[in-house]
């Protein structure tokens, strides 16, 4: 499968493979992908699933992408990849007891995928496969030449193949992973995108599409309301609000009103 992965991609560069036909292609591959890791026993390794992901993450990183803002076709290569990475990352949570201690130790299964995720793309680098996820595929705004190089993901379904990868991967995290991850990869990445000089939005003169947005107002709140949307858009606090850990039991009331 690798080999077949590596071929298919080497004649995509040449022109000789058009990237629909790499769809059925990775169906099948998800198939199978999908049977080993329901026969594969928790907390056991599997070097060639790892393989298989390593090998998809240098093809993505080295794919050149087909896909671009004023087109709605997607790259059933880029979006191969990356799916194969989400499903490779989702399938360590097997492994993973729903409460963690913080000094529980992982399988070594999950602590290989962890380490997929989060070691250097090369020797020396300081990049890793979640650096390229964020920056190259979703939040790419480099300048070349006075223009913005746009990121690998533009079609909805590649931009929802690299969210995957993301999520997938926080769901692993404990409260104390989860804070280094937003302080190392979100918060700079937040800081780093470029704040345009004016608003490009002109509301709709034609009424509501929904029957209502934002919050709902359920009764006297609207106040309240408002404050909680103005916190919403302070980057720092929305995200200390995430990595705060509350053990507390939950106690919600339906309203009736």
């Amino acid at each position: 499968l690798t080999d077949l992965l590596v071929d298919m991609e080497a004649k995509h560069r040449d022109g000789k493979v058009k990237l629909a036909r790499a769809q059925p292609f990775f169906g099948a591959l998800h198939t199978l992908l999908r049977d080993r890791l329901e026969t594969r026993v928790a907390g056991t390794d599997d070097p060639a699933i790892l393989s298989l992901a390593k090998k998809c993450l240098q093809l993505a990183i080295g794919h050149e992408s087909g896909e671009t803002r004023t087109s709605f076709l997607k790259d059933s290569l880029l979006v191969g990849y990356l799916e194969v990475l989400a499903t490779v990352i989702e399938s360590a949570r097997a492994d993973l007891p729903e409460k963690r201690a913080p000094e529980e130790e992982w399988s070594i299964y999950a602590t290989n995928v962890f380490a997929l995720v989060q070691s250097p793309l090369a020797e020396g680098s300081k990049r890793s496969m979640l650096d390229f996820v964020l920056s190259d595929c979703l939040f790419q705004h480099d300048m070349i030449d006075g223009e913005i190089k746009l990121s690998k993901c533009c079609s909805v379904e590649a931009r929802k193949a690299g969210f995957a990868v993301v999520e997938n991967y926080a769901k692993l995290l404990r409260p104390h992973e989860m804070a280094t991850f937003l302080e190392t990869h979100l918060l700079p990445l937040l800081n780093s995108c470029p704040r345009p000089e004016k608003w490009r939005f002109k509301p709709s003169s034609g009424g509501r599409v929904h029957s209502h947005c934002g919050i709902v107002n359920l009764g006297c709140i609207c106040y309240m309301i408002s404050m909680l949307q103005q916190f919403f858009m302070v980057p720092q606090f929305r995200y200390q609000l995430l990595r705060a850990v509350d053990e507390s039991p939950e106690s919600l009331v339906e309203y009736k009103g």
